[in-house]
């Protein structure tokens, strides 16, 4: 397995929180293609010290119009246990395209958060 280091950083528009709040497809997207079955582990950390906001990532099937549609993967529930950040365990992953999201619990407002995936595949 190799390491890729992807930056992002959660803004106004892009802290649209968990599914239940009606925004999670305005989270920022990661797309990943994938030519055939890999191995991969994910881990997501925050950069600066976070709001009080539980942080999770999802793994997401696209269809052909490249929308997620469903859920391959997860990093559970919810976590504020962000000093080591979260995790996506080792897994397999069949070829296709596939949408990483990374989501804060609830939405914010006035919030610039950096974070960082780890990609190892």
């Amino acid at each position: 397995m190799y390491p890729k280091t992807i930056l992002g950083t959660w803004k106004q528009d892009t802290a649209a929180g968990a599914a239940s709040f009606g925004k999670y497809l305005d989270n920022p997207w990661l797309k990943i293609s994938v030519p055939s079955a890999m191995h991969i582990l994910i881990r997501m950390q925050l950069l600066q010290a976070p709001p009080s906001n539980p942080i999770n990532i999802t793994l997401d099937k696209t269809n052909t119009t490249g929308t997620p549609t469903t859920q391959v993967l997860s990093s559970g529930s919810y976590s504020d246990d962000v000093t080591p950040g979260i995790l996506i365990p080792h897994s397999v992953i069949l070829p296709g395209t596939y949408i990483l999201i990374p989501s804060m619990y609830m939405m914010m407002v006035n919030v610039e958060l950096p974070f960082q995936i780890l990609f190892h595949r």
